[in-house]
């Protein structure tokens, strides 16, 4: 999926969308990019298609992700755009997330334990926090790099 970067299509997408992220939070688009292809039904954990749960810019990774994240305002210096070349769904491989208000170390830090752990340290009962972001074909979705 990775060679779809060689088409023009993929560049005047990034170009458009790199405009609306700056005209909209004044943000800049880097050149980041990452694709893969997902297969519907159940097949998509077996062949280990896309990311298992994680954080985007972790703070034990990605130094000053804490520090240097964020804005005097507390708005994120980076952001995460997301592009449906086909329908998304929760039965096609959607994204899911874990709003900010329900996330501990979104902007204090994870002290370096896996973020999933601090996310759902409140049993069962926190996994009805998460939220499905189905998207249709073509669709976007931008997020907090955290």
């Amino acid at each position: 999926p990775v060679d779809a970067l060689v088409f023009d299509e993929v560049w005047v997408l990034r170009a458009r969308l790199g405009a609306a992220l700056n005209a909209a939070c004044g943000l800049e688009a880097n050149f980041d990019f990452a694709a893969f292809h997902v297969r519907a039904g159940g097949q998509a954990q077996a062949l280990g298609a896309g990311w298992a749960p994680h954080r985007d810019r972790d703070d034990a990774s990605h130094a000053g992700a804490i520090g240097e994240g964020f804005g005097a305002d507390g708005a994120p210096r980076c952001a995460t755009l997301w592009v449906a070349l086909s329908d998304a769904t929760p039965a096609t491989s959607c994204l899911y997330c874990v709003p900010k208000g329900r996330d501990p170390g979104y902007a204090a830090g994870d002290g370096g334990r896996n973020p999933l752990e601090g996310c759902f340290s409140g049993g069962p009962g926190s996994f009805r926090h998460v939220r499905a972001l189905p998207t249709p074909a073509g669709g976007a979705l931008a997020f907090s790099h955290r």
